[in-house]
């Protein structure tokens, strides 16, 4: 029998993955997280060993490990850039809880985002807490996402 890993989309938007066993292709849709309800797949390990070592699929977070699987941190060990991953793979409720959070704390975590995904996920949470009235983010937080997003796009 083979292993399943446990994988889910954490972010707006379909994500599709053709993968070839080298007998057949097989397809796998996650559909877009909608009011924090992230669609979870489990898939052979083989192609989440494909996805972490061929791909940029995990190291940029389009698809997140879920956390609550038995040998969470044996999977996780198979990782090839495991920091690179973490960097870009923040949950819903982890982007709301840094935004909210110390300033200095949630400049220095933005600043290791790598994948423009993942930024556009953060960036589409801060607007969503500026559209809440009762939850708009300081002047100065908003300031150094607003610059970390232009800054970060123009280098890509």
């Amino acid at each position: 029998m083979t292993a399943l890993v446990k994988l889910e989309r954490v972010r707006g938007g379909d994500f599709i993955v053709n993968y070839n066993n080298g007998l057949s292709t097989k397809t796998f849709t996650w559909t877009g997280s909608k009011n924090g309800k992230n669609m979870v797949l489990s898939v052979p390990n083989e192609l989440f060993e494909w996805l972490a070592h061929s791909t940029t699929t995990i190291s940029d977070g389009e698809l997140k490990l879920v956390e609550s699987q038995p040998n969470v941190e044996e999977i996780k060990s198979n990782i090839p850039d495991l920091e690179t991953y973490e960097n870009n793979s923040h949950s819903r409720e982890d982007v709301i809880k840094l935004l909210k959070g110390n300033i200095n704390k949630m400049k220095s975590e933005l600043n290791k985002v790598t994948a423009q995904s993942e930024k556009q996920f953060i960036k589409s949470i801060a607007d969503e807490l500026n559209n809440d009235e009762n939850e708009g983010l300081p002047k100065g937080k908003n300031d150094f996402i607003n610059e970390w997003i232009k800054l970060k796009s123009e280098k890509e």
